[in-house]
């Protein structure tokens, strides 16, 4: 089993949703709105001097849908290679 985190940026939000439809994956998620933080492409905190915000989605699912959420990101970058689009994978050894 695996965790996938994924950190975009506000604007591709309704884009990563609509690309994991296209690939029939990711159907099972939390969603944290308004995420601040810093990161790769600077500070996200959602005020005036820094106006940009994130979206965090945290996806619990197995070894095979994980990868395929992993082509359904990276194909998203490809359209938004300017946006911040994170994705990190955790492996899950045990689940109660």
């Amino acid at each position: 089993m695996k965790r996938i985190d994924i950190i975009i940026n506000r604007s591709v939000d309704e884009d990563l949703i609509s690309m994991l439809e296209k690939h029939n994956v990711g159907k099972f998620y939390t969603k944290f709105v308004n995420v601040n933080g810093v990161g790769t492409c600077g500070p996200h905190m959602n005020d005036s001097t820094w106006p940009e915000v994130n979206i965090a989605y945290v996806m619990y699912c197995s070894d095979e849908e994980a990868e395929k959420i992993k082509v359904a990101v990276r194909e998203l970058k490809q359209y938004f290679v300017a946006e911040g689009i994170k994705l990190f994978e955790s492996v899950i050894t045990d689940c109660i």
